[in-house]
């Protein structure tokens, strides 16, 4: 775990801060546990600057994995009114179930995926940026907060950013960034950026702290990885 205490008036999304709790969050970790990454990031700490940041922690002896919320523009709802209703799928629990929840009717109401990368122009963001978007009926308490698309539509959509290879099914990358499950086979970290001032660290079952319980030590060695 990593924070950082800051003026009451500072800045709610500071690029700076966020690097600074990152890499205090980073150098706890041994370092074998640094060869595979995976970020989530939510809105608050969403920027060009920190995913231009997470891309250039990456080298040839360690992966960068991130996930991040994405503010919906007006490009993002013409993009998402480009998707046949076909390619809409079910998204998934983390038990692997469908995601469903009860709607303000009483009916069941199933959130639905699609992936909208090819649809966005991305230029400008990290190579290998993907799109997800996600929809579900919106309750009451929404109907006030809908854009004029939305309301349109009858759906209420959010949308998550991410560098993990299309061959990770879409609800894979769902699930990570709204229910905070973490697919086994991608990393061995898990970080959450959630706020301008703190950073979690959450490592995989079966890994122990050093028997001493001293903090390891995490200077390279031997010419060792890039500084975080």
């Amino acid at each position: 775990m990593a924070m950082l205490l800051r003026p009451g008036n500072a800045a709610a999304n500071d690029v700076a801060d966020h690097k600074t709790v990152l890499a205090a969050a980073l150098r706890q970790l041994p370092l074998p546990l640094r060869s595979k990454l995976l970020i989530r990031i939510d809105g608050a700490a969403f920027s060009h600057d920190i995913l231009d940041h997470l891309t250039a922690l990456a080298t040839s002896r360690r992966r960068v994995r991130w996930v991040t919320g994405w503010a919906i523009h007006t490009t993002d709802e013409e993009a998402i009114a480009r998707l046949p209703e076909k390619v809409w799928t079910n998204a998934l629990r983390q038990d692997g179930e469908v995601h469903e929840i009860t709607g303000p009717d009483g009916n069941r109401v199933t959130y639905q995926v699609a992936e909208l990368t090819g649809l966005r122009d991305l230029t400008g963001w990290p190579a290998g940026t993907r799109l997800v978007v996600r929809r579900v009926k919106p309750s009451r308490r929404d109907a006030k907060k809908l854009t004029a698309f939305e309301k349109k539509t009858g759906w209420r959509y959010q949308i998550v950013a991410t560098n993990i290879p299309s061959h990770q099914p879409a609800f894979d990358v769902i699930r990570l960034t709204w229910r905070g499950e973490v697919p086994a086979d991608l990393q061995t970290l898990h970080l959450r950026l959630e706020s301008p001032v703190s950073l979690g660290i959450e490592k995989r079952a079966g890994q122990r702290p050093g028997r001493s319980g001293r903090r390891p030590d995490s200077r390279p060695k031997n010419g060792g990885s890039k500084p975080f």
